[in-house]
């Protein structure tokens, strides 16, 4: 551990640890970050960059990147190389998203809006009894709303494509694969309520005898869902 105290930045090697414990007590919403090298910084602007291999957990959120950015004051978070989040408050209600780079915008310690730019990858489990089953969405942008700890809305910009299953009473009904300039995904209580396709709109509907056993062949391209540890 280095500290420079003229320059207000101090530097951390050998796999270091950050525990940020809320001021409220909640261990829930206690920051724990793990990288090879921290360097803080308490100027005008307080941060943390975490470098290599770093993992994020607060609360229900938890990350994965070779950069972290982590602004204190703000209240936010930007990822970069290769940065994934996954975020649920159970396995039947989990999401993963990656991107190029990402901007977390979190509003009293709970993440609000999430920005992701550049091969930008969303994907939520689609059912708990069906677990090779997952809705997902793709484009070189998206933004993913969320309230109450739950998501609320996802949009995707610039070569939009989703792809989401049906069911009907709790058993499978099918998948749609739709495509357009931009989709709006809105969620009620964590699941698909309805989908809005604007600009250039193609769709495909794959009826359930087709789709059953067979979810691998429906995944979009760069699917690549990777469990939470």
């Amino acid at each position: 551990f280095e500290n420079f105290r003229k320059q207000k930045f101090s530097r951390m090697t050998e796999r270091p640890f950050v525990i940020q414990i809320d001021s409220s007590g909640g261990r829930n919403d206690t920051l724990f970050v793990r990288s090879n090298i921290m360097e803080a910084y308490q100027d005008s602007t307080e941060r943390l960059v975490a470098i290599d291999s770093v993992t994020i957990t607060r609360g229900e959120l938890a990350a994965a990147a070779g950069v972290s950015i982590f602004y204190t004051a703000l209240d936010s978070m930007i990822l970069r190389r290769s940065p994934v989040i996954w975020y649920g408050t159970s396995t039947s209600d989990e999401h993963q998203v990656s991107g190029d780079s990402m901007f977390i915008k979190l509003v009293n310690r709970k993440i609000r809006t999430a920005y992701v730019r550049g091969d930008a990858f969303a994907i939520s489990r689609a059912d708990s009894t069906y677990r090779n089953r997952f809705n997902q969405m793709t484009g070189q942008e998206i933004i993913l709303g969320f309230e109450e700890n739950k998501i609320q809305r996802i949009d995707v910009d610039k070569t939009a494509t989703s792809l989401y299953y049906l069911f009907d009473n709790g058993k499978g009904n099918g998948a749609n694969k739709s495509t357009g300039d931009h989709v709006a995904i809105i969620f009620v209580d964590g699941r698909i309520d309805a989908i809005k396709v604007i600009g250039g709109t193609e769709g495909q509907y794959f009826p359930e005898k087709m789709v059953n056993n067979h979810e691998a062949d429906y995944n979009l391209a760069g699917f690549n869902w990777k469990e939470r540890k």
